[in-house]
């Protein structure tokens, strides 16, 4: 597995003003031209900087590609969201819907939707990309809802003998009316409302196929 923690993560530091300055410019580059044809040279001479200092701050485009998709995270509630699941003890259908808002919200806009369409187009000639948008995004969020669904069976809130299991049919309830047809671009952005609604029903359908 690829080490893909920066130097400021791993001293628990927001991302320095320069470091914002490169992930911007890098992020107009990617949704514009993809990910293949852009090089660092590109990203520098965009966002202004030399290349010995973009190379001091992200050692190459994976790397920059997983601070992009941290700071998407992060901007969206989804980090902080996440770190705090496994101390929730609320109701689980409210915990739910928050999850599938938050998840629902950082995926379902025009930037999520680009960047999902950069990985699938060019994961088979740069698999490091396939792997540092995984481990940026949707394993961190798989981990901390696996481990809340075995929390509750454990509990006895619900009965989720198979949480691996239950984590992707919850996600999958939760993304597939939308995101294929979105990523063909066949339909338009749904409404919060029309989210919103979306989420309660797949929630509302989650229970009672969990119900003790």
């Amino acid at each position: 597995m690829i080490n893909l923690k920066l130097k400021h993560e791993t001293l628990n530091a927001p991302p320095s003003a320069k470091e914002l300055q490169i992930i911007e410019a890098a992020s107009k580059l990617f949704l514009s031209n993809g990910f293949g044809s852009v090089s660092m040279d590109a990203i520098a001479k965009h966002a202004k900087v030399s290349k010995p200092t973009l190379y001091s701050h992200f050692q190459d485009k994976e790397t920059l590609f997983s601070e992009i998709m941290s700071t998407m995270c992060k901007s969206a509630g989804g980090n902080q969201f996440l770190e705090t699941l496994e101390e929730e003890t609320g109701p689980p259908q409210g915990v739910l819907i928050n999850i599938g808002r938050t998840k629902l919200d950082l995926v379902l806009n025009w930037q999520g939707l680009s960047l999902a369409r950069i990985v699938f187009a060019e994961t088979t000639r740069f698999p490091s990309l396939g792997q540092t948008f995984w481990e940026t995004g949707p394993k961190n969020y798989y981990d901390a809802l696996e481990a809340y669904l075995t929390r509750l069976d454990d509990e006895g809130v619900l009965n989720v003998p198979a949480p691996a299991k239950a984590t992707m049919k919850f996600d999958g309830m939760l993304m597939w009316t939308f995101i294929f047809p979105l990523l063909l671009g066949v339909v338009p952005l749904p409404t919060e409302r029309e989210i919103h609604d979306h989420v309660d029903d797949v929630v509302a359908d989650f229970l009672r196929i969990h119900a003790v």
